[in-house]
């Protein structure tokens, strides 16, 4: 990762966020030594007490574990469990008598960044259907959700379903598709400029709620993967959830 110098965000939170990513999605895994501060150094050429207070920020997060005389190692704080009738935000705010209503503000094929193909577990050469929506409720913004499914499983979805459906049961319902995988990150998020337009944030507290869900499945004897992203308004806790059957 190349660090942003035009970014307001300090050098070692960016490196904290690259070095988070690479946990989540599994290219550090569980058990593994981190690289040392020199490698970190070299990598990101920042200064050793750069990578310290990003390495302090990991462990605070308690996504790695130090181990005197041995070094330091990915961490596995996740609770794993399946959960067969797994939800969606929306689907739990109408079964507690919550109205809303969905616009759609984007519906495009797109080739995915590095960082949603990433997730998705595919090249950025491979066709993504994805889809921007606006929850509300009595007319006032509650979240956005923005979705990235694989273009060769799920082509160009009827506008229909996105409007009427969440994201899960568009997955479960209409595709069949048995979902054995579930991990869910939900943490704090200051928001960008589009976010700040879409979700009508006022001059308060800008911290917004940003969940992260990765639906994982079996499709022609193949693992793959259907992301979302969802932004709620103020927050200030973080979770992190993952469910999968044992079949996964």
């Amino acid at each position: 990762m190349k660090l942003d110098k035009e970014n307001k965000i300090p050098y070692y939170h960016q490196i904290y966020c690259d070095l988070k990513n690479l946990i989540n999605n599994g290219t550090l895994k569980k058990g593994e030594l981190i690289p040392s501060e020199k490698e970190l150094c070299n990598n990101y050429k920042v200064s050793r007490s750069t990578i310290r207070l990003a390495l302090r920020e990991l462990e605070v997060s308690e996504l790695i574990r130090r181990e005197r005389g041995r070094g330091t190692f990915i961490e596995n704080t996740i609770e794993t469990k399946f959960l067969q009738n797994f939800s969606s935000t929306v689907d739990e705010l109408h079964n507690k008598g919550v109205p809303t209503t969905t616009k759609i503000l984007d519906e495009k094929i797109i080739l995915p960044d590095k960082r949603i193909a990433t997730q998705l577990g595919i090249s950025t050469k491979e066709k993504v259907t994805f889809i921007k929506r606006l929850i509300l409720s009595e007319d006032n913004p509650l979240y956005l959700t923005k979705a990235y499914y694989p273009y060769d499983i799920f082509g160009k979805i009827n506008i229909g379903l996105i409007t009427s459906k969440s994201f899960t049961r568009i997955i479960k319902e209409d595709f069949n598709i048995n979902v054995l995988y579930i991990k869910r990150i939900i943490e704090p998020e200051v928001p960008n400029k589009e976010l700040i337009t879409d979700l009508n944030i006022d001059d308060g507290p800008r911290t917004i709620l940003f969940m992260q869900t990765l639906f994982g499945f079996y499709y022609n004897g193949d693992r793959r993967f259907a992301y979302g992203e969802e932004f709620f308004k103020k927050s200030n806790e973080k979770f992190i959830f993952e469910q999968k059957s044992k079949n996964w």
